[in-house]
């Protein structure tokens, strides 16, 4: 599964069933990789909750303990007895991809199956006790209903799921994607320009599907325009290039929270601007914990590349701390940017290179797993981009990863890996 975390935690528990309606015969074991980022993320508490639900297989690990590889393998032929259902308690603080994958197996229990999530939170806008990013839980249980199986909620995170099996409808309209749509839109926001994407506006008595799609309300808060129809959304950023400083929740919308840091890094630079330095922050970043166990420690790499741009920032446990710092100014030194080989790392530095030149960021490519032609997007709308020699090296050496870091030198067949 390389590093796709999402695919590796809705993939567990869907290969379990696969695996117990097999001749053990034919089909004696399933195991789920991924490259080395993958087999240091967190994958313990669905195997324990796959452990109690599933009564027939054994799931074992290859490597890390509570990491991929796993390896699933009967223990009962009885296929029946495999899948009883009942309760299914699912410590669900790192993510609520847990929650999701067991949600979408359990109508093939042979009973119905009540989901106990362990860990809730208060949300800060209205008090609910709510799961860690519920709007993806919300999402799933939507998606489900359009598949014939209702999803009764019985109390703060408790889910009911009657059995039987799936339904296909006749048809389906995917979304717009809302986590890839906030680039452009953030472009729109740091240069004063206006961009306009295919995705419709959520509001309180049609709340969206994607909770990412909430984003736009934090980017009106920070001094953009905001239009609509009934199927578009256009931001205008401000005329005079100043962002307003914010302090944001962003639980619901956590995947667009590196997005808004660097949106946020250039409010503290026009915070700096009129006001000067400052030792509190003036715009923070709450309830995104579980980004630090994503590609990368989405947490820590934020700080270290703003930190590189010349931002003042410090991290918190559960987000960010921007505090005012001067803007850049002429065409500094190159910086070059860690991405962790992580998507959207690479795609928020491509938004906060419209603020600050040089910026370099050798993997590119990365941009593929979700958003295939980023570049040519952001040259559609007017940066400049154009190839550069940054090399592995150029990061280590302006960085806190250790020197010993492993480098792989790949090269064609009789042409010489020097």
């Amino acid at each position: 599964v390389e590093n796709a975390g999402t695919v590796a935690r809705f993939l567990t528990p869907a290969l379990t069933l696969i695996l117990l309606w097999s001749d053990p015969k034919v089909l004696t074991k399933v195991v789920l990789d991924g490259n080395n980022r993958m087999r240091v993320r967190p994958l313990k508490d669905l195997v324990e909750c796959i452990k109690l639900a599933f009564t027939g297989v054994n799931v074992k690990y290859l490597g890390k303990e509570g990491c991929p590889p796993i390896e699933i393998t009967h223990t009962s032929a009885d296929v029946s007895a495999s899948f009883p259902g009942a309760d299914i308690p699912i410590d669900n603080k790192v993510s609520s991809q847990f929650v999701s994958a067991m949600l979408m197996v359990a109508p093939f229990a042979k009973e119905s199956v009540e989901v106990q999530l362990k860990h809730l939170q208060e949300d800060a806008s209205s008090g609910v006790q709510e799961a860690v990013s519920q709007p993806y839980i919300d999402m799933t249980i939507q998606m489900m209903k359009h598949w014939g199986v209702e999803v009764q909620q019985l109390g703060p995170g408790r889910y009911k799921v009657p059995t039987g099996g799936y339904v296909n409808p006749p048809t389906y309209a995917v979304e717009a994607d809302a986590s890839a749509a906030s680039y452009p839109l953030a472009l729109a926001a740091i240069t004063g320009g206006r961009v306009t994407v295919n995705m419709k506006m959520p509001s309180v008595d049609k709340p969206p599907l994607q909770g990412d799609a909430n984003f736009v309300h934090l980017l009106a808060e920070m001094g953009c325009k905001v239009e609509s129809d009934q199927t578009s959304v256009t931001v205008t950023g401000p005329s005079n290039g100043h962002l307003l400083p914010v302090s944001s929740d962003m639980g619901k919308m956590t995947d667009t929270f590196m997005t808004a840091g660097v949106l946020m890094a250039r409010a503290a630079q026009c915070v700096y601007a009129t006001s000067g330095e400052s030792s509190e922050p003036c715009c923070v970043i709450t309830n995104v914990e579980n980004q630090r166990v994503k590609e990368c420690n989405r947490i820590e790499a934020m700080v270290d590349n703003l930190s590189r741009c010349g931002c003042k920032i410090r991290d918190r446990q559960d987000g960010l701390e921007l505090f005012p710092s001067p803007p850049p100014v002429g065409c500094p030194a190159p910086t070059v940017i860690n991405c962790h080989e992580d998507h959207r790392l690479a795609m928020c530095f491509g938004v906060y290179s419209c603020v600050q030149a040089n910026v370099k960021i050798p993997e590119w490519r990365c941009v593929e797993k979700t958003f295939s032609d980023y570049w040519d997007v952001l040259e559609r709308l007017g940066l400049t981009i154009r190839g550069s020699n940054a090399k592995v090296e150029d990061i280590l050496q302006s960085s806190s990863v250790p020197s010993e870091s492993p480098l792989v030198l790949v090269g064609m067949r009789n042409v010489g890996k020097t």
